[in-house]
């Protein structure tokens, strides 16, 4: 039996007197439109055992009453009541299950936190709760998980048809707007994994790129620097869905913005987008850092 310990922002010390194999839920208070569902979760199996991050897991309660925002959870409990369900929020989160964690101990775990992975007759349950797409399902990562998850703890999992959509942007001072299709269907057996834009330096190739980022995330994600990106953009037809983008600009002349995520105490964006290139964080070069 898994014994479950709830400390909360700003910071509970953890139970003294810990019954193993014990889990630690910490909830942040992180706010999803006024949902706190948000936990990150560790587990130590004895007490001479290193405690193990597994990373971070959302757990929504369902009430006939109307939305529960924050999820009722006794500081200490051995399983959750069946008004609860759980989903991890990244793919790393299941790879964690099922590398770090003893099969049973896995399994134990798993049921005890409701995961709709494992159990996903139990999804159905809780699907029309406004929750769960708003909090459970409001970053990419969790969608994935949702999807690929399973496999990595042995329960089924979502086969998907490769992203395929059309893109449309207008630059300032072009007569008329730029149109692509982008599409990752196979092609004659072959795996169609890229897609490769083409054109002379200048042309706007990079602003492109910034606006394709900014529709896949939408409107208003963008930090301050949303002003640098000129014309406009949209998605015509399809709905792709990722879990990360990657940026990687390695030109000193790229001034395109790059997407900030809300702070979360110095831990990821809410959105997975990553950058590599010569600016820092603040959209400077730092010539410093460069020669070291």
């Amino acid at each position: 039996m898994l014994h479950f310990y709830v400390y909360r922002a700003p910071k509970r010390p953890k139970p003294r007197q810990v019954q193993y194999p014990a889990v630690f839920l910490f909830n942040d208070n992180w706010d999803d439109f006024g949902y706190k569902t948000l936990f990150k979760s560790s587990i130590q199996l004895d007490g001479d055992a290193e405690e193990i991050e597994l990373g971070e897991v959302k757990i929504l309660e369902m009430s006939d009453e109307g939305p529960v925002y924050r999820p009722q959870i006794d500081d200490h409990f051995t399983s959750l009541e069946t008004r609860f369900c759980s989903l991890g929020q990244s793919v790393r989160y299941y790879r964690h299950l099922r590398d770090d964690l003893p099969r049973k101990v896995r399994r134990d775990y798993l049921t005890a936190i409701r995961d709709i992975v494992s159990r996903p007759k139990q999804r159905a349950r809780f699907e029309q709760q406004p929750g769960f797409e708003i909090s459970l399902l409001r970053n990419g990562s969790a969608r994935d998980a949702l999807r690929r998850g399973g496999h990595y703890i042995g329960a089924p999992v979502q086969e998907l048809e490769p992203p395929a959509f059309d893109f449309r942007m207008t630059l300032p001072g072009s007569k008329a707007p730029h149109e692509i299709n982008i599409d990752f269907t196979p092609h004659h057996g072959l795996p169609h994994r890229i897609n490769l834009l083409i054109g002379r330096n200048g042309t706007g190739k990079t602003q492109l790129l910034a606006h394709l980022a900014q529709s896949l995330y939408g409107v208003g994600q963008l930090g301050e620097d949303e002003s640098e990106l000129l014309g406009t953009a949209e998605i015509i037809a399809g709905k792709p869905e990722f879990s990360k983008i990657i940026a990687i600009s390695y030109s000193a002349f790229d001034q395109f913005p790059i997407p900030k995520g809300e702070p979360r105490r110095g831990r990821k964006a809410l959105f997975d987008y990553k950058y590599c290139g010569l600016r820092n964080a603040s959209g400077a070069i730092d010539v410093d850092e460069l020669k070291i």
